[in-house]
């Protein structure tokens, strides 16, 4: 068993010093120009150049985003009057929004992926261009993830309420 893993570790540094040598004799580096729209990088000439179906999912992210205020403040007060066992509407739907990004994060990465790894079928990969689309992806999950959190703080503010009026429902019968 240790001879394989001998002959295994000879191998791959043989195979990894041959690419390293055809990779410095197969040509002049091509240097790619960057368009000055996508050189800054911020948060919004990302989403912008992102395409239609980026556009829509930022769109369905900032949906999300917007309900979550009201969806979470509705939720609390749901669950400070509650009166039975049963759990509020809108703390179940505060239960949905995490579930809901992080599929919408999912997508953006997906999407964005495919962008980043087509723009190599195309010939000499363009670095600006795949540097931007590695940050719109990046962007996606990170955006996602940041609003997830904020869900969830309501969703334990909700809970803990529930958990408190459940118990005085229990030792009021």
């Amino acid at each position: 068993m240790k001879q394989h893993r001998t002959l295994l570790a000879m191998l791959s540094t043989v195979l990894l010093a041959a690419c390293q040598v055809f990779a410095q004799e197969s040509g002049e580096v091509i240097a790619a120009e960057v368009p000055p729209a996508i050189q800054s990088g911020t948060f919004f000439s990302v989403i912008f150049s992102s395409g239609l179906l980026g556009l829509l999912t930022w769109a369905a992210i900032l949906f999300w985003a917007i309900l979550l205020v009201p969806l979470g403040i509705r939720s609390i007060i749901s669950s400070a009057s509650l009166r039975s066992q049963q759990w509020p509407l809108s703390t179940k739907l505060l239960l949905f929004g995490p579930v809901f990004l992080m599929v919408l994060g999912w997508i953006g990465v997906a999407h964005f992926l495919i962008r980043m790894f087509s723009s190599f079928a195309c010939g000499a990969p363009d670095v600006g261009l795949f540097a931007m689309n590695a940050s719109q992806s990046l962007y996606s999950i990170a955006g996602t993830l940041f609003l997830m959190q904020f869900y969830l703080v309501f969703f334990m503010i909700s809970f803990v309420i529930i958990h408190y009026k459940h118990k005085q429902i229990v030792e009021n019968s």
